[in-house]
């Protein structure tokens, strides 16, 4: 969480990572962390349009881009960390899936851990996939 508001102006009232905007009518000012002014928030809602759960039914990338942002940028700390955890060794195979096969998603890496290559229905240029910081 961030901090309280305060009368210093170098101080944050919330952290960067958040995506969220305030405003401080007290202090005379708005606060937009810098995960809410990232260009890749309209990527991110396009490619979130473009996913349908069910034939007939899209998601609304507007309505879920908080979570969406949210999901991504945790999915990717939490990968590092899981790499970090196994200090540069692979993670035993379970059920012909590697580590790596194991651990993800959708993020960038997950396109190699599966093998997956343009042309197929599961990928997404690298131009066109969406990124948080």
């Amino acid at each position: 969480m961030g901090t309280l508001p305060t009368n210093e102006t170098s101080e944050w009232v919330m952290n960067p990572q958040l995506v969220n905007a305030v405003n401080l009518p007290a202090m005379n000012a708005m606060n937009f962390p810098a995960a809410i002014l990232q260009p890749s928030a309209a990527q991110l809602i396009k490619q979130y349009d473009g996913y349908r759960p069910f034939p007939d039914l899209a998601l609304n990338g507007t309505l879920t881009v908080n979570e969406n942002i949210a999901d991504v940028a945790g999915l990717a700390v939490a990968y590092d960390a899981y790499r970090l955890a196994f200090d540069g060794k692979e993670a035993p195979t379970v059920a012909g899936f590697t580590g790596d096969q194991q651990f993800f998603l959708n993020l960038d890496a997950w396109y190699t851990a599966f093998g997956v290559k343009p042309g197929e229905a599961l990928y997404l240029a690298p131009a066109e996939r969406a990124r948080v910081w």
